[in-house]
């Protein structure tokens, strides 16, 4: 079985979701960010609403991508999870490394070792895969690097191009050799994920269906791209990736640990993780509650200590380990579990649940 996904940024312009997902797509990645440094910053406009519209028409799998610089590693990827952190948001995240013009031009264009350190520190920031568009011809560019050394969980997608005629996605994949076409072989150690097959692509919906766009295939069905992507498995409930580690016991504060023996898994696995600005004025985030509910999904609680006084959670969500779409007023900073060096009073290693409620 073949999954095609495509790729969209504001040069498509409105897009007809809906028709996208009648034509047999089932995910797509939308261009959110480029830069984040002094040398550059760009959001695309249009971004919110290409996100809206594709989770509206039941798009299974919604991700975004950044563009990537050569500037400040930790800089881009603040820049880019607060791009993606409001409401909708999206379900993974991909890197786009290309030596674009204008990023020539300014002597921004990404290096292997940026592109190394932005995965490494995804990866820490949010303990999820990130997938990385990295041509082939990019990487020789870069001087053919090892891809090993990259976490294990990175996604490769790669480039290659055997028919550059506007033509159907579907048929265009067939005249590109199918599962068995040039796209897939491998390099710097690793095989694609997924191939970007055509840049000229026809597909209902996108630039009207006479325009080409940016087109993938994956050779598997939709549970495996989800596993793949995500990090969740959609078979016998969402499950995160085993990593090699399960989520450590921790104690529930007073205010959650009454009443609530029978709605959990098991009460002690809820950590409770002060982020490093906790504190009880304006502006200072509470702390944040992660669960291993009885069903394998996370559930997470947060909220806030107005005026020196604790808050009760006002939201309560049920979903697969992921971006949360959080209310109004919420401001979300990295989701995700961490394993770090202890901070305060909590022991080395302890799982870090980065989100939360922003007071004032």
């Amino acid at each position: 079985m073949t999954i095609f996904t495509v790729d969209v940024s504001s040069h498509d312009g409105p897009v007809d979701w809906a028709a996208v997902r009648a034509a047999g797509i089932s995910a797509c990645c939308i261009k959110a960010t480029e830069g984040g440094g002094p040398g550059l910053r760009y959001t695309n406009p249009l971004y919110s609403s290409q996100v809206s519209g594709a989770r509206a028409a039941g798009i299974p799998l919604v991700g975004a991508y950044h563009c990537l610089t050569r500037e400040d590693v930790a800089a881009q990827l603040r820049y880019f999870l607060t791009a993606i952190g409001g409401s909708p948001v999206p379900a993974w995240g991909m890197i786009d490394v290309e030596p674009f013009d204008e990023l020539t031009i300014r002597g921004l264009a990404p290096t292997f070792d940026v592109v190394e350190a932005f995965c490494h520190q995804w990866w820490t920031a949010t303990n999820q895969p990130l997938t990385i568009y990295l041509p082939h011809w990019v990487w020789e560019q870069m001087g053919s690097p090892t891809l090993t050394g990259l976490p294990s969980a990175t996604v490769l997608v790669a480039s290659k191009y055997p028919h550059t005629e506007l033509r159907g996605f579907e048929v265009l994949y067939r005249l590109s050799g199918g599962d068995d076409g040039p796209g897939w072989a491998g390099y710097g150690g690793r095989t694609p994920d997924l191939w970007q097959y055509a840049d000229r692509a026809l597909v209902p919906g996108i630039r009207g269906g006479i325009a080409g766009c940016d087109v993938n295939a994956f050779r598997g069905d939709l549970a495996a791209l989800t596993h793949l992507l995500t990090g969740v498995r959609l078979t016998g409930g969402a499950t995160p990736i085993p990593r090699g580690d399960d989520m450590p016991s921790g104690e529930i504060p007073f205010e959650f640990g009454i009443g609530e023996e029978n709605q959990w898994l098991d009460i002690s696995h809820g950590v409770s993780v002060p982020l490093p600005e906790v504190g009880s004025g304006p502006n200072q985030w509470g702390p944040a509650w992660l669960y291993l509910a009885a069903n394998g999904l996370c559930t997470v609680r947060y909220g806030c200590y107005p005026s020196g006084r604790w808050e009760a959670a006002s939201v309560d969500l049920t979903r697969p380990a992921g971006p949360l779409p959080i209310p109004a007023g919420t401001t979300l900073l990295i989701l995700g579990r961490k394993r770090t060096p202890g901070a305060g009073s909590l022991l080395p290693g302890r799982w870090h649940v980065q989100y939360g409620r922003q007071v004032g």
